[in-house]
């Protein structure tokens, strides 16, 4: 397949994007496509007690060739905030002095945003990891149909490696940036189908099951494509897409799972209840220790103590009550400044640019709705590598516009 992509003209005075290291398009391309492998139980790797995902590998052969000699590329104030709010989230785990996985598993998303980012160094690997994604993504889609369903519950993606709501933690961030790549970049014919495929498939399999955040979240990411690019080509995709699923869905799938969560809702549903309990909970806890929290480790214990709960934990479900509680409110103030620094836009910006401004902040929106019901998600592998892509795609952008102007090429794709 072939698409046209646009890259810096070897021109002499044009400053180079990146350290041009040989490999960075493979491990991009393989750190995307083993999001896959974190979807299968048998391809999961133990290594003390926690399951290390695939991906983790080309990024750690990244850091030494193509992360360090490239480190200085990546925004200053973004590269400040986001390692205040990770040492400061360190110290608040490393403060219990034992039970590192919360650190770790930090430390790993911190690290792919880093890796990602420079080992995007033209628009054309923005399109291919795209593109792995998606590939990965329908891996999990074709898993889950295989496995059939499930009464009451919907198709298993994720077999039982987590809950059914754990599902949309991975292709949401994927199908907002297939939809981005369709409606803002040059593409074939099979990259179209590619994508066409991954959200007609996500969207039966999210409806078909009971995750409404899962719901809200494809809806979102609807209005957002259309709102960011205010075009009628945008409406007609978009409004395309949306008409083959809903006619994939109604001809093939069954309503009972998404009539029953409709029914739940409406007459009140306990575990609803139980959320807002727990994210209150976990900002009263925050308020008792404003400075440091009383560290990840002991959240979820302390929860169930003032919850009264039966159980000896319960989750905070939530990934703000989560940083809060757990880490206090200079921890959660930091991760307010690294999405502000992720979503300014530089004065007398370029429209590409602007576009991958866009989509930052298009994907900080889906981070705060999704991130309501789950803390997990910064930790689930599409989402640091998607932020990733977002951000290698404004770095690449920013260079373009103060370089020589760009010819067409064909690649690909």
């Amino acid at each position: 397949m072939s698409s046209t992509t646009y890259e810096l003209n070897a021109s002499p005075q044009a400053p180079r994007v990146y350290a041009t290291r040989r490999g960075g398009n493979w491990l991009l391309t393989m750190t995307c496509l083993l999001v896959a492998a974190a979807t299968i139980g048998q391809l999961r790797v133990e290594v003390g007690g926690l399951f290390v995902p695939l991906f983790v590998v080309p990024v750690l052969l990244a850091i030494p060739t193509i992360v360090m000699p490239s480190w200085s590329q990546f925004p200053r104030r973004v590269r400040t905030a986001l390692l205040v709010f990770f040492f400061l989230f360190a110290f608040s785990v490393l403060r219990y002095g034992e039970s590192f996985g919360d650190l770790i598993k930090m430390g790993s998303s911190v690290m792919t945003i880093f890796a990602v980012a420079l080992m995007v160094r033209r628009r054309e690997d923005f399109v291919r990891g795209t593109q792995a994604l998606c590939v990965s993504l329908l891996v999990a889609n074709v898993n889950g149909l295989r496995g059939g369903f499930v009464e009451y519950e919907g198709y298993r993606p994720l077999g039982d490696i987590a809950n059914k709501n754990a599902y949309s933690l991975y292709a949401l961030p994927v199908i907002l940036f297939a939809g981005f790549m369709l409606l803002n970049f040059r593409t074939g014919l099979w990259t179209k189908l590619l994508v066409a495929a991954a959200v007609v498939s996500t969207a039966f399999l999210l409806f078909s099951g009971g995750n409404r955040s899962g719901w809200g979240g494809m809806l979102l990411i609807a209005a957002l494509l259309a709102l960011q690019t205010r075009r009628w080509r945008t409406v007609l995709v978009v409004g395309g897409l949306s008409l083959a699923s809903y006619a994939t869905f109604t001809l093939l799938g069954t309503r009972q799972t998404f009539d029953y969560r409709i029914q739940q809702t409406r007459e009140g549903y306990a575990s609803d209840q139980q959320r807002v309990s727990l994210f209150e909970t976990s900002m009263e806890i925050a308020l008792d220790n404003p400075i440091f929290g009383t560290t990840p480790q002991e959240l979820n214990y302390e929860l169930a103590k003032r919850m009264r709960s039966d159980l000896p934990q319960l989750d905070t479900h939530n990934f703000i009550g989560y940083i809060a509680g757990g880490s206090g409110f200079p921890t959660l103030l930091a991760l307010l400044v690294v999405a502000i620094q992720l979503c300014r836009r530089p004065t007398s910006a370029s429209p590409n640019v602007q576009a991958a401004t866009d989509l930052i902040r298009l994907l900080c929106v889906l981070f705060v709705l999704r991130g309501m019901f789950s803390r997990e998600l910064f930790f689930v592998g599409p989402f640091p590598i998607t932020l990733g892509l977002a951000v290698g795609l404004s770095i690449v952008s920013t260079r373009e516009g103060t370089a020589a102007p760009p010819s067409p090429v064909r690649s690909p794709a």
